[in-house]
């Protein structure tokens, strides 16, 4: 619990700031600026929250925006167990920062954030040429995530046929979830080598996650591969190598890009949903990217 609390803690402290520094800026950042930026922030982090020992700060990926004297970076938080990373605008000159990041207010918000999603290889039930993605970033052992699951597959999909499909990407909160992690990576293994039995295996986590343990996910993943004609050696070179990490990882990556924090997290064409909404909610969003994939939808952008 108290990781969790310094956590929130943080992430409250970062809230709080924000101004922009207006001034012209270089497109790359030279050692002394990057070195400069990177242990103010840890300073001032260090100071405001009540951090334990264990915790490490690390400024990564810190670049240049396209908006003079505004840099972007995300600032990650390390325990030894498990790391999370928090997005951050910071002025060049050191002064200034913001939690989350810059918007291009001539770009549709929609639009930016599918073009974020990789959609090759990714679990998909639907038409490919759909009007609507609807993208689920899921954990297998969030129960939050077995609902929505279940409205996505059971109610929803079927209203609309043709024009919706679905992709799941994972998102394990392995720092909660102690099986999560090894439940996707079990889930992105059996997609790779035969994708048509990422469904039947997504069913089945979901319906039986009340019932599951570390042990025994890891059965179920073994058997239903082999349920499915999946090649033993391949499938546990995939779970113990580091291609199904990779796979997972990369829905991470891109998920956290997306400002993914929780589980479920639900994007129709781009349009953000957080949580196990009702399926009339789920409905109306998809309702909506209809209408604006018909062209009805007058452009407001730019």
């Amino acid at each position: 619990m108290r990781s969790l609390a310094w956590t929130c803690a943080f992430v409250a402290v970062v809230a709080a700031g924000g101004c922009r520094d207006g001034q012209p800026a270089e497109k790359t950042l030279g050692s002394g600026e990057r070195d400069m930026i990177e242990r103010r922030v840890r300073r001032y982090f260090k100071k405001v929250v009540d951090l334990p020992d264990d915790v490490t700060l690390r400024l990564v990926d810190l670049t240049p925006t396209d908006a003079p004297g505004l840099l972007q970076a995300d600032l990650e938080i390390a325990n030894g167990v498990g790391s999370r990373r928090v997005p951050l605008v910071i002025s060049r000159n050191g002064r200034h920062l913001v939690q989350g990041r810059l918007a291009d207010l001539t770009v549709d918000p929609y639009a930016a954030a599918m073009s974020q999603i990789a959609l090759a290889d990714r679990p998909t039930r639907g038409d490919e040429d759909a009007p609507v993605t609807v993208v689920a970033y899921v954990d297998f052992q969030c129960p939050f995530c077995a609902r929505a699951y279940r409205t996505l597959v059971d109610s929803v999909l079927p209203s609309y046929g043709e024009r919706v499909r679905l992709v799941v990407n994972h998102f394990p909160l392995a720092a909660v979830h102690p099986w999560a992690e090894t439940a996707a990576i079990g889930a992105a293994c059996v997609h790779e080598l035969e994708p048509e039995a990422f469904w039947p295996l997504a069913d089945r986590l979901f319906r039986e996650q009340p019932l599951l343990d570390v042990d025994g996910v890891g059965d179920l993943l073994t058997a239903m591969a082999r349920e499915a004609g999946v090649d033993g050696d391949l499938f546990a070179r995939c779970v113990d190598g580091e291609a199904g990490s990779a796979l997972v990882e990369a829905d991470e990556e891109e998920g956290r890009r997306l400002g993914v924090r929780s589980t479920p997290t639900v994007f129709v064409n781009g349009r953000k949903l957080e949580g196990a909404r009702p399926v009339e909610e789920f409905k109306a969003a998809i309702d909506t990217a209809l209408w604006g994939a018909s062209g009805t939808e007058t452009a407001a952008f730019p």
